[in-house]
């Protein structure tokens, strides 16, 4: 979804792409395997979806911003 959106808005369609980053933001519930917090492994892939998550919801904050 997040790449979806990503896409969209390079493309000047920023209506299609906050749609995807608002869905991007409904699918994630938090860390990735949070009950493995110590596990290495898991890690650069929590760290990963974390990212995309701030960034979908820093994209989708601004545009509510720019609505108002």
């Amino acid at each position: 979804m997040y790449n979806k959106g990503k896409a969209f808005e390079q493309n000047d369609d920023s209506i299609n792409g906050i749609e995807f980053y608002q869905r991007a933001l409904m699918l994630y519930k938090g860390d990735y395997l949070s009950e493995d917090f110590y596990n290495e492994w898991v890690t650069p892939i929590r760290n990963y979806y974390h990212r995309i998550y701030g960034n979908a919801y820093y994209i989708n904050g601004k545009s509510q911003e720019q609505r108002q």
